[in-house]
């Protein structure tokens, strides 16, 4: 799966995660839970599953950040809101289009 077909698939949770990651490198668990205010559990589960496909590294300390090829991975302007994070209604109606 491209990086273009994951963006358009994930949920909020990792939307969320994704812009906490945009803007710090090397974030702990816990900075992310309080960041995207969601369940330790869910964020957990959905980091697991963006390092299975290649969004997020974690290091030997335990600290996760976005892969170099993600990083590189253009996003449209219009999807995101960079004081506010990802604008999911403008998002989810250009999936449509």
């Amino acid at each position: 799966m491209n990086f273009k077909a994951l963006r358009e698939e994930m949920t909020e949770d990792a939307m969320a995660i994704e812009y906490a990651l945009r803007r710090r490198d090397l974030v702990t668990l816990n900075d992310l839970t309080a960041a995207c205010n969601c369940a330790p559990e869910s964020a957990e589960f959905t980091i697991e599953q963006m390092i299975y496909f290649g969004v997020v590294a974690k290091d030997s300390a335990g600290r996760y950040s976005l892969t170099p090829a993600y990083r590189a991975h253009p996003i449209k302007a219009a999807q995101y809101d960079w004081d506010h994070g990802p604008n999911l209604q403008l998002a989810k109606k250009s999936q449509k289009n």
